[in-house]
């Protein structure tokens, strides 16, 4: 992911935490769930995929 990004490792660690942290989840599932639960992806399961 980091490098998809063009983002040293620790960045990428850093901002997926501070997503945790504001959607109350421990993970990137979890992120996804409340994401498309606010409004802010689509409501697919091709985006689960590639996590």
């Amino acid at each position: 992911m980091a490098a998809e990004l063009n983002q040293v490792t620790g960045t990428v660690k850093n901002r997926l935490s501070a997503l945790y942290r504001k959607f109350g989840v421990t993970n990137r599932a979890g992120v996804l769930r409340r994401a498309r639960s606010s409004g802010f992806l689509a409501d697919s399961q091709s985006e689960e995929t590639h996590t």
